[in-house]
């Protein structure tokens, strides 16, 4: 489905997509080869965050173990490199004790790079093709593991890159790696002494791109509009984006003081992994309830579901509730 609606999105005409689509089809693109026609940029204040989100990643102490096993496996001498990156990892992670999120510092990012330098990925990707055509691994009793294993072999090179980022700029050596300013990545590493039931992962790196208006600027063509309603700083926004086009900005018609928000206490955590089954269901009815009150004195009411599932179930609900 994902490279169907990608070989339509080529096509042309009217196109309606995501910011992380967007962002990862053009990314690499050069500027006359970005789509013509206007871009339409919808919640436009949300776009360098979605771009942050999507361009960070976590390299886990059991992904990389799992990495190690199937290499070591298929007699690849990359899982020697492999080992000496998963045990700087630990050192790193344990040193900095147990606390959430805390920064490499330029010592510690640059021996990371100085292990992942000695793989060639390209030479590894080959290497794992001749093993699965050779039913050294299986690829569907392995799939979860060769999938990792593969997203590892093109990603080498990205980590290099996203590690030098999160240097200041007078220490990054890479070709083609801009020398100017201060880090525009960071990266943190996590430890937990003991790992809780259900949870594999003791040590991990977290890689977060942080200055990403050049990225966004990068990939947007000469014809771009962008909505929102919140933004209030022009200037800290174009710093965050890139995007310094021309702002109109309008008042809203609605009166100020017609404005109610009302935060229940009493309500469950909704969230996938925390709910219960009855959960969802005995929320959304209180809603429809709490619609039909306001309904007979008058008041009318929005809801705002997260999925069409929760909006065919709340309209079920309000039927029922005489909404």
């Amino acid at each position: 489905p994902y490279y169907l609606a990608k070989f339509q999105a080529k096509q042309g005409g009217t196109v309606i997509s995501t910011m992380a689509f967007y962002l990862f089809n053009n990314l690499f693109k050069k500027k006359e080869d970005l789509p013509e026609g206007a871009l339409v940029i919808d919640e436009v204040h949300r776009i360098a965050e979605v771009f942050r989100n999507s361009l960070s990643y976590e390299i886990t102490d059991y992904h990389l173990t799992r990495s190690i096993e199937l290499l070591e496996r298929i007699e690849a001498e990359e899982f020697l490199a492999l080992k000496k990156f998963l045990k700087a990892m630990k050192t790193i992670a344990k040193n900095k004790a147990e606390r959430d999120g805390v920064l490499l510092d330029a010592q510690e990012i640059k021996r990371l790079i100085a292990i992942l330098g000695e793989i060639d990925a390209f030479d590894l990707r080959k290497k794992v093709k001749r093993a699965v055509k050779d039913r050294m691994i299986d690829p569907v009793e392995e799939m979860t593991t060769l999938k990792r294993l593969e997203v590892l072999t093109f990603d080498i090179p990205r980590y290099i890159h996203s590690f030098e980022y999160s240097l200041p700029g007078e220490e990054r050596e890479s070709e083609g790696v801009s020398k100017r300013g201060g880090p525009l990545n960071y990266t943190c590493a996590y430890y937990r002494q003991e790992v809780e039931e259900h949870k594999r992962v003791q040590h991990k790196l977290v890689i977060k791109c942080y200055y990403v208006a050049p990225l966004i600027r990068k990939i947007l063509p000469p014809l771009t509009v962008s909505f929102s309603a919140t933004i209030g700083d022009s200037e800290v926004f174009g710093y965050e984006t890139g995007i310094r086009a021309p702002m109109l900005s309008l008042e809203s018609s609605f009166p100020v003081d017609n404005t109610r928000v009302y935060l229940p206490t009493d309500t469950p955590n909704l969230a996938m992994n925390e709910r219960n089954k009855r959960d969802l269901t005995q929320v959304l009815r209180k809603i429809a309830k709490a619609c039909r009150r306001f309904a007979k004195k008058g008041m009318r009411s929005l809801v705002v579901t997260i999925s069409n599932l929760e909006r065919q179930k709340f309209l079920m609900l309000a039927a029922e509730e005489g909404v």
